[in-house]
């Protein structure tokens, strides 16, 4: 599979000496409330002998969190919420990603010789926080471990009232499927219903009507 967007520029990792744990930032996945149940908010570097993990998000909820991050706040308000997206992700789509926040997950660049031990979603984060605990209590015989934390919401957290992912046009929703495909190939995250997704290394699908 040809990979479709451009590397992040850096790398950011959180360690956890108390819990053993590496944690490779995700912008716009969670990233502020792993931090909080870490106990710890700066970057450092990256202990391999520690347990590696990440936490991924769903490209098209993600997207839509970036967009009013970052690009709404900035935006003229001289077009609707739809419009301005339709734009940001046509403008996405064009530059193969974003090297900020709205770069890929999948771009995220780990050494060579290094990889993963445990990666979690956003949607199941409380399920897998656990398995994690239970991960790093038979690895490192952890047994205090922290609980689930409330998420962390975007500031713009009323975005949904605006810009609703499960009401975005059907061709947008591919738009940005095929943006971010290589994080639904390589984070084997669920696919949207109304995308379609070639983790062959195929052309950008067309969009279709599910129904």
């Amino acid at each position: 599979m040809s990979y479709r967007t451009a590397r992040k520029l850096s790398t950011i990792y959180i360690v956890s000496d108390a819990l053993k744990l590496t944690y490779v930032l995700m912008s716009k996945s969670g990233s502020s409330t792993i931090r909080d149940m870490m106990g710890t908010k700066n970057a450092a570097n990256p202990n391999w002998n520690y347990t590696v993990f990440t936490v991924v998000r769903d490209p098209l909820e993600r997207s839509v969190s970036w967009f009013f991050e970052i690009e709404w706040k900035n935006h003229k308000k001289k077009s609707g919420a739809l419009q301005a997206f339709d734009n940001a992700t046509a403008k996405l789509a064009r530059t193969k990603g974003d090297r900020g926040h709205g770069h890929g997950q999948r771009t995220v660049f780990l050494p060579p010789g290094h990889s993963y031990d445990f990666v979690g979603t956003l949607a199941t984060i409380a399920t897998d926080w656990a398995q994690l605990g239970e991960l790093q209590k038979q690895r490192f015989g952890i047994v205090n471990w922290p609980q689930v934390v409330p998420r962390q919401r975007d500031p713009h957290s009323s975005y949904g009232e605006t810009l609703d992912v499960a009401t975005l046009p059907v061709s947008l929703k591919q738009r940005v499927c095929n943006i971010y495909r290589d994080d639904y190939c390589c984070f084997h995250l669920p696919v949207p219903a109304a995308c379609r997704v070639d983790c062959a290394g195929g052309l950008p699908q067309r969009s279709y009507d599910p129904t």
